[in-house]
């Protein structure tokens, strides 16, 4: 998350917040914007 939306500190988000910001790198990976897109294999 760091990474991807430039956040300094996303462990001290608020739980909301943190949790959006996740779901849209979600979105992006799945759309492959980020390079990666999210398997079977390789989620645990």
């Amino acid at each position: 998350m760091s990474y991807h939306f430039k956040i300094p500190f996303p462990e001290e988000l608020p739980d909301d917040v943190w949790f959006e910001k996740w779901r849209q790198i979600e979105w992006l990976a799945d759309q492959g914007i980020l390079g990666a897109k999210e398997t079977e294999t390789n989620v645990k």
